[in-house]
């Protein structure tokens, strides 16, 4: 894809697409970057595969970038946990753990 493709798809749908991951997110620096970052993919495609769609493609790479982050964030919560709040989310967790966690969650 040529420099002034880019530019114009860039022109023509940025904002949309800043727009659609706002009201996805609903934050605008996470917004931000990822517009940022699907317009790259797309430049970084050029020299690969054909893209029949451009807009199609720039939104399905937005929407993957976006689960991407949120499953990151989700991870990233479950590391800061300790034992006993994963015990509380887990209904596998086993009778030692949840018998320890209730009984220290008594003493605090």
């Amino acid at each position: 894809m040529s420099d002034l493709d880019l530019k114009g798809l860039f022109q023509k749908h940025a904002k949309a697409l800043h727009s659609f991951l706002l009201r996805k997110s609903r934050d605008p620096q996470l917004a931000a970057d990822l517009t940022q970052e699907s317009f790259l993919r797309l430049a970084e495609q050029g020299s690969g595969e054909r893209i029949d769609n451009s807009p199609a493609y720039l939104y399905r790479t937005a929407s993957n970038l976006l689960i991407d982050h949120n499953r990151q964030q989700v991870r990233r919560k479950t590391d800061q946990m300790d034992e006993c709040e994963l015990a509380e989310m887990d209904s596998g967790a086993s009778p030692r753990t949840v018998s320890l966690c209730s009984r220290r969650n008594r003493l605090t």
